[in-house]
């Protein structure tokens, strides 16, 4: 969940901007060319990640760029494991997801863009066309 304290922190702190909330896994998705959707799937669940997907998928939105972690070039790119968040240990819920292996196996990103290399976090960039197979 957004905090409510953090929204009106922002507001406070920045009365010119306009600030949305919207629940990416639930409310209708803009008309637009493009969802970014960065360091926002890694603070969700397997249920919640899902949902973006979904969501997504339903929309008119060709392409998604999202959060994504390759592990090319990581020692420990043959034993990483996609894990789930778990909301009830009163920690800050973060976990790397690498879309392309298990439970997800999506198939690889059109494009990649590197932020933070050597631990592969990037963005990457999947269209609608990967996933319905046209």
């Amino acid at each position: 969940n957004i905090s409510p304290a953090m929204i009106q922190g922002v507001k406070q702190s920045y009365p010119e901007l306009d600030v949305v909330v919207h629940d990416v896994t639930t409310d209708p998705l803009p008309k637009v060319d493009l969802l970014l959707v960065r360091d926002v799937a890694i603070h969700l669940n397997n249920e919640h990640k899902r949902a973006v997907w979904d969501n997504w998928l339903i929309s008119d939105i060709p392409w998604i760029l999202i959060t994504h972690f390759t592990h090319y070039d990581s020692v420990e790119s043959n034993r990483f494991i996609n894990k789930e968040i778990d909301y009830t240990t009163g920690e800050f819920p973060w976990a790397d997801v690498d879309w392309e292996i298990d439970p997800w196996n999506f198939p690889p990103p059109v494009d990649i863009v590197i932020e933070y290399s050597p631990y592969g976090k990037c963005l990457g960039l999947w269209n609608q066309y990967q996933f319905k197979g046209t």
